[in-house]
C-alpha cells in the first residue's frame, strides 16, 4: 500500500549558505534571494514528518538515510 509521508533534509542556515557558495559561486544576495523564495526552516520542519539532520559528515548522513529507509520499508 502507499504511504504519504513528508522527509524534511535540515542544516543550519549557515552551513546550507556555506554549501551553496562552494557548489554555486553565488553571492550572499542571491543565495538570499533563493532562501527567501524557499518555505521557511521552522514551516518546513513543523510540516515534515520525519527529518534528516544534515549537520554532521557524510557517513553520519548514510546512517540517517539507512535508518530512514528501514524504517520506511516496515510502513
Amino acid at each position: 500500500h502507499l504511504v504519504d509521508r513528508i522527509l524534511a533534509v535540515d542544516a543550519p542556515e549557515d552551513v546550507r549558505r556555506e554549501r551553496v557558495k562552494q557548489r554555486s559561486q553565488l553571492d550572499d544576495q542571491q543565495i538570499d534571494a533563493i532562501f527567501a523564495a524557499q518555505v521557511n526552516c521552522d514551516t518546513r520542519l513543523n510540516l515534515a514528518d520525519d527529518i534528516i539532520y544534515n549537520t554532521g559528515n557524510l557517513d553520519d548522513l548514510r546512517a540517517q538515510v539507512i535508518q530512514l529507509h528501514n524504517r520506511y520499508n516496515e510502513i
